[in-house]
């Protein structure tokens, strides 16, 4: 009986171990995707804005 009860309780913590790390997985990739989408946006911003310090280079300058 008592061998049951130990077994019953390491299937339990096995399974939610395994729940748990599954849900950091699913959580660190959420962070993983929000931080790409903020480099892409910081990227474009960046890329946006070198032809406009350009032209008003451009004007000061001309």
């Amino acid at each position: 009986m008592l061998k049951i009860i130990e077994v019953v309780v390491l299937m339990g913590a096995g399974l939610c171990f395994v729940v748990w790390q599954f849900r950091d997985l699913r959580r660190s990739r959420e962070i993983t995707r929000k931080q790409r989408e903020a480099e892409q946006n910081s990227s474009m911003n960046t890329a946006a804005a070198p032809p406009d310090s350009l032209e008003k280079k451009g004007s000061d300058g001309g």
